[in-house]
């Protein structure tokens, strides 16, 4: 066994089609050169104000096989269970595959198996061409089988949920890098839904630039469509700030803001605000690193949420 990781707390997993904030544990391990797996279990955090925590939990993993760096195969599967029973089950795979030139394939798929049917679809491709990286990707979503019947999480597009709609996105993004560490960029993205017989079209500029130890990045957008939801636009801001020497010596900051002003009022609101700071150190040449986050967020369709994170990695 070789690579052995854990962490223990509240945190956030990202992991095949693991996408969840758990009260629990977490560990992986490589088993071998070609082959390791990933596990975890706790109390869900999105069921802790939903008739109290007795009878909630969740768990998962995945499963991988990978041969040097040229391409991996992975497995992952999740479960959530509150009071009222069974509230999430998914399967899916993921993979990605280094090619000669320096193109890469990756993306995923799940599967919904309480609705029995293909949930989302997300896959991309990256590339150079001299001073360019250029990113094309498709994704694909089925709400019905998407958003898990009874759940109470806040996301931007649950006015979708339980609607039968599908979504189909392609788009792409391209970054010049040129002058340096100042890399500037452009993305675009045309949404077509199927039962709304409605099509969207985003346009956004990006830049990131590096002030010594702080990388600092915005985008600003314009979302056209036919609907409220699809017609508003959009500004985001963010840093991150790595601290080698002084004060809090081998720490960290984060924080990204985006704010979007919708083009007509919905339920009587006409924005959305999301915010979210962090800060953490890294200990014992860094084979211990803390990590403190809060998150807050406000919309038409969710009044608000608040969300505090404490983690600890610990690399052994």
């Amino acid at each position: 066994v070789a690579n052995f990781q854990t962490r223990l707390g509240r945190q956030a997993i990202f992991n095949g089609v693991i996408s969840d904030s758990v009260d629990g544990i977490w560990l992986g391990a490589d088993l071998a050169p070609w082959i390791g797996f990933s596990a975890y279990g706790g109390l869900p955090v999105a069921l802790t104000s939903a008739e109290g925590r007795s009878g909630d939990v969740t768990y998962g993993g995945r499963v991988f096989h990978r041969w040097d760096a040229l391409y991996e195969i992975g497995a992952s599967y999740k479960t959530v269970s509150g009071d009222q029973g069974e509230d999430e089950e998914r399967l899916g795979g993921d993979i990605f595959f280094y090619f000669p030139g320096n193109v890469v394939l990756s993306g995923f798929s799940s599967y919904n198996l309480v609705t029995s049917g293909w949930a989302e679809h997300n896959y991309e491709l990256t590339f150079n061409l001299s001073d360019f990286y250029i990113k094309p990707y498709y994704q694909h979503f089925n709400y019905n089988d998407f958003f898990t019947p009874g759940s109470i999480s806040s996301q931007p597009f649950r006015f979708l949920a339980e609607s039968g709609e599908t979504l189909s996105l392609i788009g792409g993004e391209i970054t010049w890098r040129r002058f340096g560490g100042l890399n500037l960029g452009a993305k675009y993205n045309h949404y077509s839904y199927t039962l709304r017989q409605e099509t969207a079209n985003y346009y956004g500029g990006l830049l990131d630039y590096p002030f010594g130890a702080v990388q600092t990045g915005a985008e600003i957008g314009r979302m056209d469509g036919d609907t409220p939801e699809n017609s508003y636009l959009l500004t985001r801001a963010f840093f991150y700030w790595d601290r080698d020497s002084g004060l809090l010596r081998n720490g960290f900051f984060t924080g990204d803001v985006v704010y979007v002003v919708y083009d007509e009022e919905i339920f009587n609101k006409d924005y959305s605000f999301f915010s979210s700071l962090g800060i953490g150190r890294r200990f014992f040449a860094d084979r211990l690193e803390t990590r403190l986050s809060g998150d807050y967020s406000s919309d038409p369709f969710f009044d608000s949420d608040l969300r505090l994170m404490f983690t600890v990695l610990i690399f052994l």
